[in-house]
């Protein structure tokens, strides 16, 4: 089954619309509708990508993609949303839910040390991340895993110990009207203490 992996294929806008089931045998064909569902519409193509139930928040992923953006500048406050950009995506081709990363695009934040076994003069380069997952039929909370990665040849590698992640259920008492972090300074900067000693020559 093929995969979406482009920013464009997963940033198609959506709605939700009533949900019906369509009943027949009864004399007639008739849609009843179903208490406390909706569907969830790709609106470009105009098909179905989840079912949900009425208290569920709908939240498109180019709205996650922006709110990660601002996360980014939250937890890494010498950056700006500009500078952080999408580095990949991946989605299934039903598009019901998607993982989204974003890299910081400047060097501003890269801190790079020697490592064991390594030549002095190749340093290794580091920086920050965030994956945003978010999901159309329910399955997937919305969440952002914020880390840090090693630069080895435009591949990160990433340390899964160090993460801080927000999940919020796609409900909106979780969500509310607007997304909102609470950053945790010290978290952050213990999180890149521990990764970069991870590397740190011994």
């Amino acid at each position: 089954m093929s995969r979406l992996t482009r920013p464009d294929d997963v940033f198609f806008p959506v709605e939700c619309r009533p949900a019906f089931a369509k009943l027949s045998g009864f004399g007639n064909e008739k849609f009843v509708r179903i208490p406390n569902k909706r569907a969830v519409i790709n609106m470009k193509r105009g098909t179905v990508v989840g079912v949900v139930g009425s208290k569920y928040r709908l939240v498109s992923n180019l709205e996650a993609m922006q709110a990660a953006r601002k996360c980014c500048s939250e937890v890494f406050p010498e950056t700006n949303s500009s500078e952080w950009e999408v580095s990949s995506v991946d989605a299934p081709e039903s598009g019901s839910y998607c993982h989204i990363d974003l890299v910081h695009r400047t060097a501003a934040l890269e801190f790079e040390f020697l490592i064991q076994g390594s030549r002095p003069e190749v340093p290794e380069a580091f920086g920050p991340f965030i994956r945003v997952t978010n999901s159309y039929n329910g399955l997937r909370a919305l969440r952002f895993s914020i880390g840090f990665y090693r630069k080895i040849c435009d591949n990160g590698l990433v340390n899964p110990e160090n993460v801080i992640r927000f999940q919020l259920d796609h409900t909106k008492a979780d969500i509310g009207n607007e997304i909102r972090f609470q950053i945790d300074r010290s978290k952050v900067d213990k999180s890149k203490k521990e990764f970069m000693n991870c590397f740190q020559v011994l």
